[in-house]
């Protein structure tokens, strides 16, 4: 059986691996210098390369032949953990040793020192899905480690990993990989492999893969099974059911353009292809993105793409207010959210389509219904003439001086008449 690619091009030294060079960095010069922690946390998405980093430094810290901070992969010690015959270096699925019972035979376990090489190292995968009580076991070990122990924890979501456990951890975030990243370690693996691939796919397959080189390289593996020793980008597109950015170009230009029946039919004629909706929605929005960026960075971002399509995407919005863009993005993103737990995505797709072509500015909105209220206000007024006057001498009473009461005059006594 063939290897999957991100088995057979897995990096095997911190100089392999790419688009982490702070952390390889930091991760070499304590090799070097013999710094080393007893406790590790590598976090961040899928496929980012730490359980790889995690294996290479497992290596390097036991090499009895260190080259720069890299194992040499050749000595008995590396030689024993790479064909894993060695039980000083444990990898653990949390997901299925999670338990406090699972965390007391391990704690039973590291307290003696190892057989083979200068250091025990237990990488633990998927760290956060160790229970409490788990935890609060392994939190006993941590306080007080053995100076032959190392920890290494790799998790998805550090948010979950207690704070007493992070506050003795050593606490690397691995990025999401560039998209150039990927595009340039692709390429390199498809020379090896032996096949012709063109720039365009390299972007559509690092693009799909969402920051994940693991992700890039199944992909890559995805569009090879077709038998194409020459992979072109509409051949990417039709295997992992994508529209294309010349595609969704021309979807975006007739959204933009106020063009219903060209927008509906193209959108619908997607559809009918056999693309999924929310595939197509997700790729509109990472579209949307770059059009954002294209329209409040300009000539700063550096884009990953062709200078042909720069300029296309440049005219694209050149009359375009950014509030609508804004708004637009909003629209698509609820509907992500919607099609997440709805069975009628092709529906609601169309639907985004339609409300992104009927557009109309909220603050236009909310001025012309002040506009509306001020002009119903004045009918409700004027509608009893009798009412508008007694309230209008209200008014007016209520705000004029009080006058002072008249204070007729004494009448005079008029004398008795003899």
């Amino acid at each position: 059986m063939q290897k999957a690619l991100y088995r057979a091009y897995r990096p095997q030294t911190f100089d392999e691996v790419v688009g982490q060079d702070a952390i390889v960095t930091a991760l070499k010069n304590q090799v070097m210098t013999g710094h080393v922690g007893h406790a590790y946390l590598f976090s961040g998405t899928r496929g980012t390369g730490k359980t790889s980093c995690a294996k290479i430094f497992a290596r390097a810290v036991n090499c009895l032949d260190s080259q720069e901070g890299n194992p040499c992969n050749t000595c008995a010690h590396c030689r024993a953990i790479l064909e894993e015959t060695t039980m000083d270096v444990v990898e653990m699925d949390a997901a299925s040793n999670r338990g406090i019972d699972d965390i007391r035979e391990l704690r039973e376990t590291v307290i003696y020192p190892p057989a083979q090489v200068r250091y025990k190292v237990y990488i633990i995968d998927e760290a956060h899905m160790i229970t409490k009580e788990g935890f609060n076991a392994l939190l006993k070990i941590m306080e007080e480690p053995p100076a032959h122990l190392i920890f290494i924890l790799a998790t998805t979501e550090p948010e979950k990993i207690p704070a007493t456990i992070l506050s003795r951890l050593q606490r690397y975030e691995f990025k999401r990989i560039d998209v150039e990243v990927i595009t340039r370690r692709l390429s390199y693996i498809a020379e090896k492999q032996g096949i012709t691939i063109t720039p365009e796919a390299l972007t559509a397959l690092a693009r799909a893969a969402d920051g994940a080189l693991r992700d890039a390289l199944s992909l890559l593996d995805q569009v090879m099974a077709m038998g194409e020793t020459d992979i072109t980008e509409e051949l990417v597109d039709q295997v992992l059911g994508t529209a294309g950015k010349l595609s969704l170009a021309q979807l975006t230009r007739d959204v933009l353009s106020d063009r219903m029946t060209a927008a509906m039919t193209h959108a619908d004629s997607l559809l009918q292809e056999g693309k999924e909706a929310a595939v197509l929605l997700r790729e509109w929005i990472a579209y949307f993105q770059q059009l954002l960026l294209i329209k409040g960075a300009g000539k700063e971002w550096k884009a990953p793409i062709s200078e042909m399509e720069r300029q296309e995407m440049e005219s694209l919005v050149a009359d375009v207010p950014m509030a609508r863009l804004l708004d637009s993005v909003d629209h698509l993103v609820e509907t992500d959210a919607l099609l997440q737990k709805s069975d009628h995505a092709d529906t609601l797709f169309l639907a985004a389509v339609a409300r992104l072509i009927n557009y109309a500015s909220p603050r236009v909105l909310e001025s012309r219904i002040a506009a509306l209220e001020q002009k119903l206000s004045m009918v409700e007024r004027w509608q009893s003439p009798e009412k508008a006057i007694r309230d209008t001498m209200d008014r007016l009473q209520a705000v004029a001086p009080v006058a002072p009461q008249a204070v007729a005059p004494a009448s005079k006594e008029l004398p008795e008449k003899e």
